[in-house]
């Protein structure tokens, strides 16, 4: 049995050295190689090597029709389909809040995300982690399932329908990044915060002092943040209020409940971590609640 399979990924340097312990021959592209579908899938179907299949993951592009008719392609999904179809499922969990997500595989139809299911596990999700840190941590959990998950056999088996209800997760937008302290909760600005990490990126629109705490001349800056929790302790802060703690670090005030930052930047400046966030006391008058 041919052992040549091909991959459509932005990934494919992780997945490689896997799959080729596995035996598999790797014929690997990423969207930039393929800029005209049918030219690539007439080279592709010419060649005189016989295809297993082929397999996508973080590919970023929607494939025709008929080359999902012509190949026989699994699709590498973080989420427990139908659950969060789309581009955005890792960010989608992390929003909502959710306590676990997983890695479906699953056939690839004309229909987004919504083939049969050839294998799907379930995993928790560590508390606290951004939607980059979470990709990570389901990444490094994929490269452990391929020796079980990806037998030559599995591109015959005609896989299960997807049960339960289907929702979608799409990339989101730069205009929720701009969070307002005065009408989100905490856990709404904590989730935001961790899911919009690497992107497009949390910030408050801030009142910032240009004249080092004299008040002299005001402007509004954006304090981009990177990671933020609800603080469990009580402290009272009014909403879009700034309090600095010394040897503690930085906390905001929100509709409901505290947030303490645990890095941030003024844009265009170096992140900040806890301790370094104490030296923008007097500068950072207050958050703007628009």
């Amino acid at each position: 049995m041919s052992k040549i399979i091909i991959l459509l990924s932005s990934r494919a340097h992780v997945l490689k050295p896997v799959l080729s312990s596995l035996g598999y021959s790797i014929k690997a592209y990423n969207t930039h190689d393929i800029q005209n579908w049918n030219r690539w899938h007439k080279q592709v179907s010419n060649s005189s090597q016989e295809i297993l299949g082929g397999l996508v993951y973080n590919f970023g592009k929607i494939i025709p029709a008929n080359i999902v008719k012509t190949f026989n392609f699994i699709n590498i999904h973080f989420s427990l389909l139908p659950k969060y179809r789309g581009a955005n499922p890792v960010g989608a969990a992390i929003l909502n809040g959710d306590l676990h997500t997983g890695i479906t595989f699953h056939k690839v139809v004309e229909q987004l995300d919504a083939g049969n299911i050839v294998y799907a596990q379930k995993f928790e999700i560590p508390k606290g982690l951004t939607t980059g840190e979470l990709f990570e941590f389901l990444e490094n959990k994929l490269l452990k399932l391929l020796p079980k998950v990806l037998v030559p056999t599995i591109w015959k088996e005609p896989g299960n329908p997807q049960k339960g209800d289907i929702s979608f997760a799409s990339k989101f937008s730069k205009k929720l990044a701009n969070l307002n302290p005065c009408i989100l909760t905490a856990q709404e600005v904590e989730r935001r915060i961790l899911a919009f990490n690497p992107e497009p990126l949390a910030y408050f629109k801030v009142l910032f002092d240009l004249s080092n705490g004299k008040g002299e001349k005001l402007k509004v800056r954006k304090l981009v943040v990177y990671k933020a929790k609800v603080l469990d302790a009580p402290l009272v802060v009014k909403p879009g209020e700034f309090v600095f703690i010394r040897k503690q670090g930085l906390y905001l005030g929100t509709l409901v409940g505290t947030i303490f930052i645990e890095s941030a930047a003024i844009e265009g400046k170096k992140k900040l971590n806890t301790d370094q966030l104490l030296t923008l006391k007097g500068k950072i008058i207050k958050a703007v609640c628009l």
